[in-house]
């Protein structure tokens, strides 16, 4: 996750076939509103010994950078984060042996209750039984008002240029 993570960020370079370098940065840092964006709905991943079915999953630029699990107004969003655990705990995970290794940001939501939060490392990414949770977030308008109905939090927090500075300029990189 951590190499993908920096791939990210940091510019790259790769030789053409001619010989001269091509250098390239996978999100654009500096002018956010450039990036370019894409919705996938119901995206299916199996693997050897997985299978599994992700919700919604933006990508930036064609890289898988948000997932959205959603869950019925009854069912509480909890349960969407149990499942992004249960899935990054798969061994057989899309995360690992796929794109989705450039996941950086997870959002659940019930329609009335919105969180999100980073694609931690493992011994950050827990939600158990004993108590262990998530560091999670509800967004803010800027008089510090929870936005948690998620047509409001998606018209807010997914405005493309927005989802974007909080990808490229807010999630920190820790490598230890």
């Amino acid at each position: 996750t951590f190499a993908c993570a920096e791939t990210l960020r940091h510019p790259n370079t790769f030789e053409r076939e001619d010989g001269t370098p091509l250098h390239y940065q996978p999100v654009n840092l500096k002018d956010w509103c450039k990036n370019s964006f894409e919705v996938v709905n119901q995206l299916r991943i199996n693997t050897k010994s997985s299978f599994q079915r992700y919700d919604v999953i933006l990508l930036l630029n064609g890289l898988p950078l948000v997932q959205i699990e959603l869950k019925t107004l009854q069912v509480s969003p909890r349960k969407a984060m149990q499942q992004i655990v249960d899935y990054k705990n798969d061994p057989g995970n899309g995360y690992t042996n796929s794109l989705l290794c450039f996941m950086q940001l997870f959002i659940v939501s019930n329609r009335s209750n919105t969180w999100y939060f980073a694609n931690n490392a493992s011994e950050h990414f827990r939600f158990d039984a004993d108590e262990h949770f998530l560091p999670r977030y509800q967004w803010a308008a800027p008089d510090n008002k929870k936005i948690t109905h998620l047509d409001d939090f998606a018209e807010a927090f997914l405005a493309k240029c927005t989802l974007a500075e909080m990808i490229s300029r807010y999630t920190v990189l820790i490598q230890s």
